[in-house]
């Protein structure tokens, strides 16, 4: 599942503001990511009760992420993990 705000949009990035993410069951794969694309802005973001169920290969481990691209700017702010 991943969360992204950078597409332009009249030459602005729109924010992606007051998302929950709940009761998922994630098998293979990057897990809980936010970005990269991040320049709009990310915030207020619940992620309640979502299962991991594999470990994935080298360096590709599952959980939480947050990347960001530097030079795009952007922010990311009032995240929660609960469960």
């Amino acid at each position: 599942v991943t969360i992204l705000a950078g597409k332009l949009r009249h030459n602005r990035s729109p924010p992606t503001r007051n998302v929950t993410v709940q009761h998922n069951i994630l098998g293979r794969g990057m897990g809980l990511a936010i970005g990269s694309s991040t320049s709009g802005g990310v915030s207020d973001v619940l992620y309640y009760n979502n299962t991991m169920t594999q470990i994935s290969g080298f360096g590709q481990g599952q959980g939480a992420h947050i990347k960001m691209r530097m030079r795009y700017g952007g922010y990311v702010k009032n995240i929660s993990w609960i469960d």
